[in-house]
C-alpha cells in the first residue's frame, strides 16, 4: 500500500502531538474574548438633550411597529392573568398612537390616542374608555395602560420642556454606571419636592433613551419602561426593538418584541388608524 493511502497510526503520531490533542480535548478551544467599550465622560445636559430630541424631530413620517406581545395584569377580582398576542403599533409624533393587540384575528387590547382623546378598548368593545387629553379617564380594570405615557415609554418623543435647554430647567442630572440619568423635579403631595420623571440616557452610542420612569405624587414608581436593541431605520433615525414596560402599583407588566418598523407617508392624522372612537361622544 502506498505510504499516502496508509492509515494513521496513533504511534506513528509521537509523544507531544498526542500530548496537543490530549490538551485540546481537555480544555478545548479557547474562548473568544468580548470586548466591551467603555461608557463616554459624562457630556454636558443640554448636549444629551440636543441628541435625544434629534433624533425624535427625524421622525417626521407614521411608523409602525409589528410584533409579539407578552405580559400580565391584575384583574378586577385580583388575578394574575398573563398573555401572549400579535402586536401592531402606530405612532405619528406628537400625540397619535394605535397600539392594537390580537390573538387569532380576535381583539384583545386596543390603546389610542390622538391631539384631543385618548381611549382604550378591550376585548371587542367588552371594556370601553375614552376620555380628553389632560382628564384622567377611568382605565378598564384589565387594562392599566395609559396612552399618554405608553408615547413616551416609546422612548420616541422629545424630552419634556427645560431639560437642560434653558437656564430655569426644572430638572437635574445624575451620573449611574453607563447612564446620565435626566431627573425632573415637581412638588409632591405634602409640597416637598420629588423626582416625577426620570429619563436614562445611555452613555455609549446611540446616546439614547434606555429607561424612562414616572412617578406619582408621593414619589412611588407609577411606570418603568425600558428600551434596547436600537436599529436605524432608512438610514435615519433610531427606533427599538425590545420595549418592557412595568406597572408596579397595579401589578402589570408589558413586553413588545418588535420584528419590523417600517415607515408610512400615506397615513396621516386623519387616517383611520388615529380617527377618534365614536363611542367617545356617547
Amino acid at each position: 500500500m502506498s505510504s499516502l493511502h496508509k492509515p494513521l497510526s496513533i504511534k506513528s503520531l509521537g509523544p507531544r502531538v498526542l500530548l496537543s490533542l490530549l490538551t485540546l480535548i481537555i480544555v478545548g478551544c479557547p474562548a473568544q474574548s468580548i470586548v466591551t467599550l467603555a461608557p463616554a465622560p459624562p457630556r454636558p445636559l443640554f448636549e444629551v438633550a440636543t441628541t435625544v430630541n434629534a433624533n425624535a424631530a427625524a421622525i417626521t413620517n407614521t411608523l409602525r411597529a409589528r410584533g409579539v406581545v407578552d405580559g400580565h395584569f391584575t384583574s378586577q377580582e385580583g388575578r394574575l392573568r398573563n398573555y401572549h398576542v400579535d402586536g401592531t403599533l402606530f405612532y405619528l409624533a406628537p400625540s397619535y398612537l394605535r397600539f392594537d393587540m390580537k390573538k387569532l384575528g380576535s381583539r384583545m387590547l386596543l390603546v389610542g390616542s390622538n391631539e384631543t382623546h385618548y381611549w382604550v378598548d378591550s376585548q371587542d368593545g367588552k371594556s370601553f374608555s375614552c376620555a380628553p387629553h389632560g382628564q384622567q379617564g377611568q382605565l378598564p380594570p384589565d387594562a392599566p395602560i395609559s396612552p399618554s405615557q405608553l408615547i413616551e415609554a416609546l422612548g420616541l418623543s422629545a424630552l419634556p420642556p427645560g431639560a437642560g435647554l434653558s437656564p430655569a430647567s426644572s430638572c437635574m442630572q445624575r451620573i449611574v454606571d453607563d447612564y446620565q440619568q435626566i431627573l425632573f423635579i415637581s412638588a409632591g403631595r405634602a409640597g416637598t419636592p420629588i423626582i416625577n420623571k426620570e429619563y436614562w440616557i445611555d452613555r455609549r452610542e446611540p446616546y439614547l433613551v434606555r429607561k424612562v420612569i414616572f412617578r406619582d405624587d408621593d414619589g412611588q414608581v407609577e411606570m418603568e419602561s425600558s428600551l434596547s436593541k436600537y436599529k436605524r431605520l432608512n438610514d435615519s433615525h433610531w427606533l427599538p426593538y425590545a420595549l418592557d414596560v412595568v406597572w408596579p402599583k397595579v401589578q402589570a407588566r408589558l413586553q413588545f418584541h418588535i420584528n419590523q418598523w417600517k415607515s408610512f407617508d400615506e397615513v396621516t392624522p386623519s387616517s383611520p388608524q388615529f380617527a377618534t372612537p365614536a363611542e367617545c361622544d356617547s
